[in-house]
């Protein structure tokens, strides 16, 4: 076992192999804190957000009620895309194209 630097912050440290060059507090930091910066939200997911909140769940509620579509639980409820978004991006904001569905529908159904 040989000492060698590391090559973020200069400590010595043992290395059992050739493939190692930063050492375990390095390797912890790099792989526990993020170098960068959270990722900001597009102008297009805030306008789906606004959208989702004062038009398709007052709709929903009114049209509908709040129960799943599906089983007809009530309580915790989903927004689910009948014709799903990556496939259909068109009508990722069409009123008609939304149902509720409780959590275990959601999954089952996507």
């Amino acid at each position: 076992m040989l000492e060698y630097l590391c090559k973020n912050c200069g400590r010595s440290f043992p290395r059992y192999n050739t493939t190692v060059t930063i050492c375990q507090v390095c390797a912890y930091n790099k792989y526990t804190k993020p170098n960068k910066p959270i990722a900001k939200r597009g102008k297009k997911s805030k306008e789906y957000d606004d959208w989702r909140i004062n038009v398709a769940i007052p709709y929903l509620d009114k049209q509908y009620g709040h129960r799943c579509a599906i089983c007809g639980v009530d309580g915790k409820l989903d927004i689910d895309h009948i014709q799903k978004r990556g496939s259909h991006p068109e009508l990722k904001m069409q009123i008609t194209n939304v149902r509720y569905l409780c959590r275990n529908c959601h999954i089952k159904e996507t």
